[in-house]
């Protein structure tokens, strides 16, 4: 059985390297610091892409 933490963690993973929200900086003494998005930010993007593409596909002209 597949423990639901875990699995959040995976998603959260998932859609911060799909939506390329992840950041890299250089950080003190060489080190990278990696900045994740909060779960707000990653809905607040999800939402920004769903109205894109609801703007997108109401802007086809009908197909013949």
């Amino acid at each position: 059985m597949t423990d639901p933490a875990r699995e959040l963690a995976d998603l959260r993973a998932w859609l911060t390297a799909a939506l390329r929200l992840a950041h890299r900086e250089p950080g003190p003494e060489g080190l990278t610091i990696l900045t994740v998005p909060s779960d707000r930010e990653l809905i607040d993007e999800v939402r920004r892409l769903r109205r894109l593409a609801d703007e997108m596909s109401s802007a086809k002209p009908p197909a013949e």
